[in-house]
Formats: structure tokens, C-alpha cells, sequence
């Protein structure tokens, strides 16, 4: 990674799929993703909404994680800016198109030895339907949500 972020300018170092950078702030995006469909599951709004799990703990705890929600919201904004300017950024100052393979998946430059051979979206939906099925039967046995005031 460093040596990728001293290069950066030089347009020296170039990437078959994601740079390093970019990697991470996957990683973190997916992160951050994750731990805001998983409080939201519990959070509440203090008035008339609450999440699916709100049952499951509707004492301090659910507010708590209501307040980490709204927390990682706004940490998962400004993740997003950053990833908008950096990929600005590399556009604008290296002359490097990002927009383009990561909707054609395909990028210029890359010899056809190099090139990524093909993905496993398979196992991205087979892995997305089993645990949307998990979350569906987890919700519904959830008990019933009640707002109360401690």
C-alpha cells in the first residue's frame, strides 16, 4: 500500500482490479454496511418506529444501538465523500478512468494475461438468498415491539 500511495501521482503503479487504497475503503464501506443493517435491526426512533428486532431488548440497550446507528450513518457519509473524491481525484490528476470498468468490469490497459477471468456471482447470490432467509424467519419469530419509557 505504501508503495502504491508513494506512486500515486506518477501513474507508475497500476492495478488489475482495485488498488490497495480502494481495497480498504471496501472493506470499510462493506463494514460500516454491516454495522448499519445490523443496529438498525434494533433501533428505534423514540416515537412510533422501531426496527424488526426492537422486541428482542426494547429497554436502554435498543436505544443505545439507535444511537450507534445514527452514529455509523454518519461516519458511512463521509466514507462515501471520500471514495467520490478519490476516485475524482484519480480522474482528474492521473488521468485514470475508474467509473467505466467498475461498470463494464473491465478495464483498459490491463493486458489480456492480466485480466481478472471472471467473477463468482454466483456465490454473491447464493450467499445474499440464504442469509436473507435467515433475517426473514429471525424477524418474523421476533416478539412484539412495545416503545416504553424506562
Amino acid at each position: 500500500m505504501w508503495r502504491y500511495l508513494t506512486g500515486w501521482k506518477s501513474g507508475t503503479l497500476h492495478a488489475v482490479g482495485h488498488n490497495p487504497l480502494g481495497a480498504w475503503m471496501v472493506v470499510l464501506l462493506l463494514l460500516l454496511l454491516l454495522g448499519q443493517a445490523l443496529t438498525g435491526l434494533y433501533a428505534n426512533d423514540q416515537i412510533s418506529n422501531t426496527g424488526p428486532l426492537f422486541g428482542y431488548d426494547s429497554g436502554r440497550a435498543s436505544y443505545e444501538l439507535s444511537s450507534w446507528h445514527h452514529w455509523i450513518f454518519n461516519i458511512l457519509l463521509g466514507t462515501i465523500g471520500l471514495h467520490v473524491v478519490a476516485v475524482l481525484a484519480d480522474r482528474l490528476v492521473r488521468r485514470e478512468d475508474l467509473i467505466t470498468p467498475m461498470l463494464t468490469g473491465r478495464k483498459r490497459d490491463v493486458p489480456e494475461t492480466e485480466a481478472i477471468k471472471g467473477s463468482r456471482s454466483w456465490l454473491f447470490a447464493l450467499i445474499l438468498l440464504i442469509v436473507a432467509l435467515a433475517l426473514a424467519l429471525i424477524i418474523a419469530r421476533a416478539p412484539e415491539a412495545s416503545l416504553s419509557i424506562f
